[in-house]
């Protein structure tokens, strides 16, 4: 997989500062990281852009913590170490999602003659394991 990297924060605030002048197709973030966690970083990020495609990246064993990612908005996860083919499937089911979501606001957004809140920052994504 060819790497397109737009910005390589260290920290959550880094992150979280980057992402408006990036605007990246995918976010990976760990949940692990110096000064604020992925989880705080992302629920920042979302507060930002509900549609933001971040995926965690943590090791096996932080069930919670994933959970909690989800909950804040992250679209999917994986574990450490990353498998290409795992990661590629990951993403693929991120912008899936993402996608789906896009269209159905954008539909029910089009047929509205007032604005009205977008339904993809209201609605959550499932906690199923991918």
């Amino acid at each position: 997989m060819q790497d397109f990297i737009r910005a390589r924060p260290g920290t959550g605030s880094e992150a979280v500062a980057a992402y408006p002048e990036k605007r990246p197709d995918v976010v990976r973030m760990d949940i692990t990281m110096p000064d604020t966690d992925g989880i705080e970083a992302t629920r920042r990020i979302m507060a930002l852009d509900a549609g933001a495609p971040i995926l965690m990246v943590t090791s096996y064993g932080q069930e919670q913590m994933v959970l909690n990612a989800i909950d804040a908005g992250a679209k999917g996860y994986v574990l450490k170490p990353i498998r290409e083919e795992k990661l590629r499937d990951v993403i693929d089911k991120a912008v899936a999602k993402y996608r789906s979501r896009s269209r159905t606001a954008s539909s029910k957004a089009s047929s509205m003659s007032f604005p009205s809140p977008s339904t993809s920052a209201t609605s959550r994504p499932t906690r199923s394991s991918t």
